[in-house]
């Protein structure tokens, strides 16, 4: 299957229109006006991801240690990750959530249950993270 078949299937569904990948293989989604969900064909044109960007590592050590406790624990066996994975990169500037998928393996259905899935765990994260940033942050300025 290709990415960009996946793609359109998904605009019809969602009533989104034509989904299209830009000169980079890659296009966002916006959920509900406020989920930016990232969706780029690999390098090898044979597998794809799905990622989004959760919100900031804390600067300060104590925080970004019970930051990644806290991540660590929820990624076991994928159970509150929606079975994607946490990680982190200069790249992002943040925490991100991904999944892969291979193109020979993916049907229609299974990406469109996993992007559903996906999106819930990163709404839920992201409501997480955002309600400890701002607890962490007035227990600074009090």
């Amino acid at each position: 299957m290709k990415l960009e078949d996946l793609l359109k299937q998904l605009g019809e569904d969602m009533g989104m229109g034509e989904i299209k990948l830009d000169a980079k293989k890659g296009c966002s989604l916006v959920m509900d006006g406020r989920l930016r969900v990232f969706i780029e064909s690999a390098p090898d044109e044979k597998s794809f991801f799905v990622y989004a960007v959760m919100g900031p590592i804390p600067a300060d050590n104590e925080a970004r240690l019970a930051l990644y406790d806290v991540l660590m624990e929820a990624h076991l066996f994928g159970l509150l990750s929606g079975g994607a994975t946490f990680g982190s990169s200069p790249r992002f500037g943040g925490v991100v959530l991904s999944r892969s998928f291979d193109l020979n393996h993916v049907t229609y259905e299974m990406f469109y249950h996993s992007l559903e899935k996906f999106i819930n765990a990163y709404e839920m994260w992201t409501n997480r993270l955002g309600a400890k940033n701002k607890a962490s942050e007035e227990a600074k300025a009090e």
